[in-house]
């Protein structure tokens, strides 16, 4: 593929994957925000912290190690043995699903009955949801590597639509039966998911883009294990099992600068416009101003391990296991003693240690991939002038959230009318000095523009 194919295709890929993230945590907060009128806060802390921890433990351990081992380009030569791997995903989620469901029924303690009903059939349902999402596994992998960059947040931005308008729709009928309604929706956002993707590669492959722009495989039975006697390559089995030692390993670990700055002012107003006093007052409002800062950490640590995990081979990623299993006795030892002393918020402060733990070894690591002054980083921190005016925010909205959150309706449009004015010069003087940036940014969009030509859905 061409360097500029190359760039354009990622450009896409992570523009495709921003929004899908923004629409999923957009829907997410606007279908809660509505369930959190039908159901107690108990049942809705349950759904959203320990059933959708399951689930996305589940598919972290289970497919997150293939699909990093497995999305490079397919071929011809090595197109049966990775569709081989790639099912292997279905006994590993069923061994991981099946621990999982052990330790969050009979480890963990169980809520109170009277307070949350049937809690063993939702962590029942959120097991056989991950196992039917699996099956769809290995297309979502060759899509992704035959560059359908786009199907993937149709599909999964359809999973989503589907799980939260089902939920409110059950609810506002029954909303005494909380933990049935989210297993329903749950379970039929996941078969909806499944389905979506034989669906579309179905039509596909009998539709004239295929005699146009052939892929691979020519029917949905190629994509089928095949059992002969080299079953996978060696290789890429290697790949992914160190890739699955590192997943496992950061899940015992943890389960930009603009939203640090205003998150700490703007806490307060968005929780009481998303659930009234009953979060933005206490614990809720100090969780919330700690994760401002974890998500600044998260949006450094995510470019500088992106690039360290795309550039290591499976050697590399086995020694960085073993720093990890000394960062996860730190953690935990950490975590222990932040909670003893700080409460809930010290399992945040615990988990932004071990953030920046993390992107200190990444740049370590680029710093002697490139070759690179000790200093180099100090090229990517922002211009000054953007600091200086984001310090000048962060008081100013300060002040405003003391004179002018939460009283009345008047006061607190005061203090959003303000923090869209601070944005807005922000924004200003970001397009004033980071020339460069800009000018990578409309460059990238330029090309993107002329080399997405295709008429499919990719």
């Amino acid at each position: 593929m061409p360097e500029t194919s190359a760039v354009s295709v990622a450009i896409l890929a992570a523009s495709c994957n921003i929004i899908l993230q923004v629409l999923v945590r957009i829907l997410s907060s606007l279908s809660n925000a509505i369930i959190f009128r039908f159901i107690t806060k108990e049942a809705l802390g349950v759904i959203n912290v320990r059933l959708l921890l399951l689930y996305s433990t589940c598919h972290c351990l289970s497919r997150e190690a293939f699909r990093r081992s497995c999305l490079s380009r397919f071929d011809k030569k090595s197109l049966e043995k990775k569709f081989n791997l790639l099912w292997m995903i279905i006994p590993v989620c069923l061994i991981c699903s099946l621990l999982l469901r052990y330790i969050w029924l009979n480890v963990l303690e169980e809520p109170d009955p009277h307070l949350v009903k049937h809690y063993s059939a939702g962590v029942n349902i959120v097991i056989i949801s991950v196992l039917i999402e699996s099956l769809a596994e290995p297309l979502y992998v060759f899509s992704q590597s035959s560059q359908f960059i786009k199907l993937k947040v149709v599909l999964e931005g359809t999973m989503l639509t589907v799980r939260s308008l089902s939920m409110v729709l059950c609810l506002s009928r029954w909303p005494e039966q909380a933990m049935y309604c989210f297993c329903f929706s749950q379970a039929l956002s996941s078969v909806v998911y499944t389905l979506s993707f034989y669906g579309y590669f179905g039509y596909y492959l009998n539709s004239s883009e295929q005699k146009i722009s052939p892929l691979l495989i020519s029917s949905l039975r190629d994509t089928l294990p095949k059992f002969s006697k080299y079953f996978v390559e060696w290789e890429d089995l290697c790949l992914t099992w160190s890739f699955f030692k590192q997943t496992l390993l950061k899940q015992l670990l943890t389960e930009g600068l603009t939203i640090l700055m205003f998150g700490y002012s703007y806490s307060q107003l968005l929780l009481y416009i998303y659930g009234g006093t009953k979060l933005s007052s206490g614990i809720g409002l100090t969780l919330m101003r700690w994760h401002c800062f974890y998500v600044l950490l998260l949006a450094i640590n995510g470019i500088s391990e992106g690039f360290k995990f795309a550039v290591m081979g499976h050697s590399e990623i086995d020694r960085y296991n073993k720093s990890l299993v000394c960062l996860s006795v730190g953690f935990l030892i950490a975590g222990y003693c932040l909670v003893t002393v700080f409460g809930s918020s010290g399992f945040i402060m615990a988990n932004c240690l071990n953030m920046l733990f993390r992107i200190v070894h990444s740049f370590h690591f680029i710093q002697g991939y490139f070759q690179v002054p000790k200093y180099w980083w100090s090229r990517i921190v922002p211009h000054s002038s953007v600091i200086q005016v984001l310090i000048a925010i962060t008081i100013i909205t300060s002040i405003s959230e003391m004179y002018l959150c939460c009283d009345s309706i008047y006061k607190w449009i005061w203090h959003f009318l303000l923090g869209a004015a601070c944005f807005l010069a922000f924004l200003s003087v970001v397009w004033y000095k980071e020339n460069e940036l800009i000018r990578f940014v409309y460059e990238q969009w330029k090309k993107k523009e002329s080399t997405e030509s295709k008429p499919k859905l990719n």
